[in-house]
C-alpha cells in the first residue's frame, strides 16, 4: 500500500485548486471594476454608447483583446488577458480566449479557457471550453468546464477531467466537486489515479473507483464502487476504501476496505525472495508502521456465516489456505509473519492445478500459524475441536499442531482419536510425521490395529477370533519398515486370548514379533467334537518370540504354563502353529517339571512334548521321575494322559 500521501498527492491538488479559485474569482473581479468604468464613459453625451450598443446589444462595454497585470516591487503578482471582453447590464462580465496568471510563492499558476462568466452579485464564475489549470511543479488540470457556485463556496467540473502533478500523478475522472466550507473534494467516476514511487526503490501507486473523496479536516480519502487500489506487487479490491493519515497528510496509518474485499500482499524486502498472500474477505484493516509506512497489521473479517479466506504458497505448485470468520495477520516489510484465525477455522494444502483435491486439512476454533522468513506458512497451531486430515491419517483433538513443511503434526487432549490404514489410535497425545513415516502415541494408549498388524497378534494369541485391541502406555506405528511397537503395561486382547507384556515389537515385513518383560499369554484350546471346552491356558515367560513364516511361538525364560489345576513350567516353551494360528503342540526344554494338583502327581524330565490333538504330552529325559501319593518311579519316556490326568511310564524308544 502507499508508503506516503504524496503518492497521492492531494494536499498539492487542493492548494492548487485554492489559487485557481483567487485567480478566477480576482480577475474577473477586476475585468468587473473596468467594465463597470468603461461603461460610465460611454453613458457620457456625446459617447460611444450607441454605437456599443448596437454591436452588444444588451452590452455595456466591449472591448477586442485586453491584458492587465498587477506588480508588487517591481515583480509580477496577477496577470490576465483576453481575446474579447463583454460587461453586461446586469452586472455579469463575460470573456473570450481566457488566459489568466497568478504568481504565489514565486509560482506561476495559469488557467486558460474559450469563454469565462462572472456575477458580481453573487460571486459565481463558469469556465467553460477547453478549461486548463497548469501550475507549480508542474500541476495541471483540464476539463470542459468550471463552475463556481455563488459566494464561492464549491468549485464543480461537471464533466470530464484531468489532473496530474509532473511526473508523479495522474488521474481522471468524470467530475470534480470541491466544498470549501468544509474543505472536501469530490472526483466522480469512473475516476482513476496514478502515481510514483518517492525513488526508485519504491513502486508507485494505481487507484481507481467509481468515486474518490478527500476530506482534509479529517485526514481521509475514501473510494467507492469498484475500487481498486495496487502498488507494486499489492493489490486490493472493494467495493468502499478509507485510507486515513497522520496529521502530516504524508503518512498512511489505517486503511479499511469493505464489501467484497479480495487482496493480495507482498513483500517488499529485495533481500529475501519473497511470495505473496491472498486473500478474500468482507472487511479489511490494514494498520501502517515506520518512515516509509509498511503494512504492519491485517485483520480480516467475513460476514455472519461465512469465512475470510487466506492464500499462500507452499512447496512448489502447492497452495496453504486457511478459512474463518476473523483472522488478525502480523507483517514485515509486507511479509506475513503470525496470522490467528478464529470460530471456527479450516486449513487446506492442495496442489494449485487442482484446489478441489486437497492432500491435506484441519479444522479447530482458533489457529494460530507461524511463516518463515519468504513468508510462507510454516508450522499451525490448532485449539478446540481440532480435526486432522493427512492422506490416509484422520485425528481429533482438543490441541494440536502442524509443522507443514517436515509434514509432522501433533494432537494433545483427553481422548485423542487417529484413524489410518493401520488401525484407530486413542491416547491423550497422538503425533505422526510424513518424513520418517512414524506415528506415535503416549500417555495411555488404545489401539485397534488392521488386519496386517492383528495378524501378528493373532498368532501370539493362538488363534483369538475378531479384531485386535491393544493397551499401552506408549505405542510407535512405522511405515518403512512397516511395523509397530507398544511400551509399558502392554495388553492386547483377540476375542478371549489376551497378551500381557511390557513391551511388544512388530515387523510385518519379516512376519515376526516379540515381547519382552513380564509376558503372559491366556487363549483357549478349540474343543473337541462333543467334548466340553478345555480350560484357559495361561502362559508367562521372560519373551516371547512369534514366526508367522515358521508358524511358530517361541516362550523363554522361567516358562510356567497353568491349565486349570496343571501347571508346567521350563526355561523354554515352543509352540506349533496350524494355518488358523491354532497351537497344535507344545514343546518344553530344560529344567521341565510339571504339577497336577488334582492328581498329587509330579512329573520331573529334560522335554515335554504336548500333543493337543491327541490330548496327551510324552516326557522324556535323563532320568524321567514321576512322583504320586503311592511313591516314585522312574525311566526316560512318561506319557500324560492331559484329559484324565494318568501317567505311566514308556519302553525305551527302539
Amino acid at each position: 500500500m502507499a508508503a506516503r500521501a504524496s503518492h497521492l498527492p492531494f494536499a498539492r491538488l487542493r492548494r492548487a485548486l485554492l489559487v485557481l479559485l483567487l485567480a478566477t474569482v480576482g480577475g474577473l473581479a477586476v475585468l468587473y471594476w473596468f467594465g463597470r468604468q468603461g461603461s460610465e464613459s460611454l453613458e457620457e453625451p456625446g459617447g460611444v454608447a450607441e454605437h456599443a450598443g448596437a454591436v452588444a446589444g444588451e452590452a455595456l462595454a466591449v472591448s477586442e483583446g485586453f491584458q492587465f497585470e498587477q506588480q508588487v516591487g517591481g515583480q509580477p503578482v496577477f496577470r490576465i488577458a483576453g481575446d474579447r471582453f463583454r460587461a453586461a447590464k446586469e452586472g455579469a462580465v463575460e470573456l473570450e480566449g481566457v488566459r489568466l496568471e497568478l504568481f504565489r510563492d514565486g509560482e506561476p499558476y495559469r488557467v486558460a479557457s474559450e469563454r469565462a462568466l462572472y456575477e458580481p452579485a453573487t460571486q459565481g464564475a463558469e469556465l467553460t471550453g477547453a478549461v486548463e489549470v497548469t501550475g507549480g511543479d508542474g500541476f495541471r488540470l483540464r476539463t470542459a468546464a468550471l463552475e463556481l457556485s455563488p459566494g464561492g463556496r464549491e468549485l464543480v467540473a461537471p464533466g470530464a477531467v484531468e489532473i496530474g502533478q509532473g511526473d508523479s500523478l495522474s488521474g481522471s475522472g468524470s467530475g470534480l466537486h470541491l466544498d470549501f466550507t468544509v474543505d472536501r473534494y469530490r472526483l466522480e467516476g469512473p475516476t482513476r489515479l496514478r502515481t510514483t514511487g518517492q525513488s526508485t526503490a519504491e513502486p508507485g501507486t494505481d487507484l481507481s473507483a467509481n468515486e474518490i473523496v478527500v476530506e482534509r479536516r479529517r485526514h481521509q480519502v475514501t473510494a467507492t464502487g469498484d475500487v481498486v487500489l495496487v502498488r507494486g506487487g499489492d493489490r486490493i479490491e472493494c467495493q468502499q476504501l478509507a485510507l486515513y493519515f497522520a496529521p502530516d497528510d504524508k503518512t498512511p496509518r489505517t486503511l479499511l476496505a469493505q464489501w467484497q474485499v479480495s487482496g493480495r500482499l507482498e513483500a517488499s524486502d529485495e533481500a529475501t525472495e519473497s511470495v505473496a498472500v491472498e486473500f478474500l474477505a468482507e472487511q479489511v484493516n490494514l494498520d501502517f508502521e515506520g518512515d516509509p509506512a509498511r503494512p504492519s497489521r491485517i485483520a480480516l473479517e467475513a460476514r455472519p456465516g461465512e469465512q475470510v479466506r487466506l492464500f499462500a504458497p507452499g512447496a512448489a505448485g502447492v497452495v496453504r489456505e486457511m478459512a474463518a470468520r476473523y483472522l488478525v495477520g502480523a507483517l514485515a516489510e509486507g511479509r506475513m509473519t503470525q496470522a490467528y484465525a478464529f470460530r471456527p477455522v479450516y486449513f487446506a494444502e492442495y496442489p494449485q492445478s487442482a484446489p478441489d483435491r486437497p492432500m491435506r486439512t484441519g479444522q479447530a476454533d482458533q489457529v494460530d500459524a507461524e511463516f518463515d522468513a519468504r513468508g510462507r506458512p510454516m508450522r499451525l497451531s490448532f485449539a478446540g475441536q481440532v480435526r486432522f486430515v493427512d492422506q490416509r491419517l484422520e485425528g481429533s483433538g482438543e490441541r494440536g499442531f502442524y509443522d507443514l513443511e517436515r509434514g509432522r503434526a501433533e494432537l494433545f487432549g483427553r481422548s485423542v482419536r487417529l484413524k489410518s490404514d493401520r488401525g484407530d489410535l486413542v491416547a491423550p497425545h497422538v503425533a505422526w510425521d510424513r518424513s520418517t513415516g512414524l506415528t506415535t502415541a503416549e500417555g495411555g494408549v488404545r489401539a485397534n490395529l488392521d488386519d496386517r498388524s492383528a495378524g501378528l497378534l493373532a498368532g501370539a494369541q493362538s488363534g483369538g477370533q475378531g479384531p485386535v485391541r491393544v493397551e499401552s502406555e506408549q505405542a510407535i506405528l512405522s511405515e518403512s519398515p512397516r511395523g509397530f511397537l507398544f511400551r509399558g503395561r502392554v495388553q492386547a486382547w483377540r476375542g478371549e486370548s489376551v497378551l500381557f507384556t511390557d513391551q511388544l515389537r512388530g515387523e510385518e515385513a519379516g512376519q515376526r514379533l516379540s515381547a519382552g518383560g513380564g509376558v503372559k499369554t491366556v487363549w483357549l484350546e478349540p474343543a473337541s467334537p462333543g467334548a466340553p471346552a478345555p480350560p484357559p491356558t495361561e502362559i508367562s515367560a521372560e519373551t516371547l518370540a512369534y514366526g508367522r513364516l515358521e508358524r511358530s511361538l517361541v516362550y523363554t525364560g522361567s516358562v510356567r504354563m497353568k491349565q486349570a489345576e496343571r501347571v508346567l513350567t521350563a526355561q523354554e516353551l515352543t509352540a506349533e502353529l496350524s494355518e488358523l494360528d491354532q497351537v497344535r503342540k507344545l514343546t518344553a526344554h530344560r529344567e521341565v517339571r510339571l504339577e497336577d494338583t488334582a492328581t498329587g502327581k509330579t512329573v520331573e524330565a529334560t522335554t515335554a512334548i504336548y500333543d493337543l490333538e491327541a490330548r496327551s504330552a510324552l516326557f522324556t529325559g535323563e532320568p524321567v521321575k514321576l512322583r504320586d501319593p503311592q511313591g516314585t518311579i522312574q525311566g526316560r519316556r512318561l506319557l500324560y494322559d492331559l484329559d484324565t490326568g494318568s501317567a505311566r511310564m514308556l519302553a525305551e524308544a527302539p
